[in-house]
């Protein structure tokens, strides 16, 4: 996730780096990796404690947006019937920060 963050913010500094290494890191902001729809469901059924049936009544398999840290999906809620943005965090992500993390600080101790 570290990366992909600082691949997009790398992206706007032409500034910093060449054009042609700008644009390539570009793809990176509208096309971070996804995760599988089966863990948006676990996961939101985890912290609503609830089935998503009960939560939405349609909620689309497929994200809307992916980041570094998580993605969204648009569903339609419960009797109201309105459109919402859920957003879900991507699996193991605080694992994932903290390997992150290791690796940008021993970089950075051997220089």
């Amino acid at each position: 996730p570290v990366g992909i963050k600082w691949g997009q913010w790398a992206s706007t500094r032409y500034d910093l780096f060449e054009e042609d290494f700008c644009e390539a890191l570009g793809t990176l902001t509208n096309a971070a990796p996804a995760h599988g729809y089966a863990h948006s469901r676990a996961a939101i059924e985890a912290a609503f404690g609830q089935p998503l049936g009960s939560l939405f009544d349609s909620f689309d398999e497929k994200p809307v947006a992916s980041g570094s840290i998580g993605q969204v999906h648009l569903a339609k809620l419960r009797g109201g019937g309105d459109v919402v943005a859920v957003k879900v965090q991507h699996p193991n992500l605080a694992e994932r920060l903290s390997l992150d993390m290791s690796l940008l600080r021993a970089l950075g101790d051997s220089r």
